[in-house]
């Protein structure tokens, strides 16, 4: 999906600066993570995989994000910015945290994405704006191709609930 806005330079490192260790760059997303209450199992694994499609992180030269499922490698992101690997890291988790809090708080005759895309964008604006904005910009994209199918875009928003003032209120 789209990349962070807030990359290297927004961290203050130069091009060229070394690498975090595996080790610290887990202790960054472990510490991400317990701001949103992400589960454990949707962090990933450092060094090796777990294999079933959980991303696991490796650090060479470069980070990379990878997902392996049956022994296969599916997917694998590679970048030089820790800020990247950590939008790619948190993009995924959020997804599926979203993906349930949807199910939880599922509205009759509403396109479900409408809930998922606003809880997913909150979740990584509690981590770093520039994820937020990063995120609501790739589900923009995606909604131009395959709009919301519920037709709740032509009634006017004053006869409609506020789906993020609903998120806020009900965020645990």
């Amino acid at each position: 999906m789209a990349g962070c806005a807030a990359g290297a330079a927004g961290r203050g490192l130069t091009p060229g600066s070394a690498l975090e260790p595996l080790d610290a760059v887990g202790a960054r997303i472990h510490a991400l993570g317990a701001r949103i209450d992400a589960p454990e199992n949707l962090l990933p694994t450092l060094g090796r995989t777990e294999d079933f499609a959980r991303p696991h992180i490796e650090v060479d030269a470069r980070y990379h994000w990878v997902v392996v499922e049956r022994g296969e490698e599916l997917e694998r992101r590679s970048t030089d910015d820790l800020d990247q690997l950590l939008y790619w890291t948190f993009e995924s988790a959020c997804f599926s945290m979203a993906c349930s809090y949807e199910l939880h708080h599922r509205a009759p005759g509403q396109d479900t994405r409408r809930i998922m895309f606003a809880r997913q964008c909150a979740l990584l604006g509690a981590l770093a704006p520039a994820w937020a904005h990063a995120c609501a910009a790739s589900h923009a994209a995606v909604l131009a191709e395959h709009p919301f199918t519920d037709g709740l875009d032509l009634v006017p928003p004053t006869a409609r609930p506020s789906i993020l003032a609903r998120l806020f209120r009900s965020r645990p």
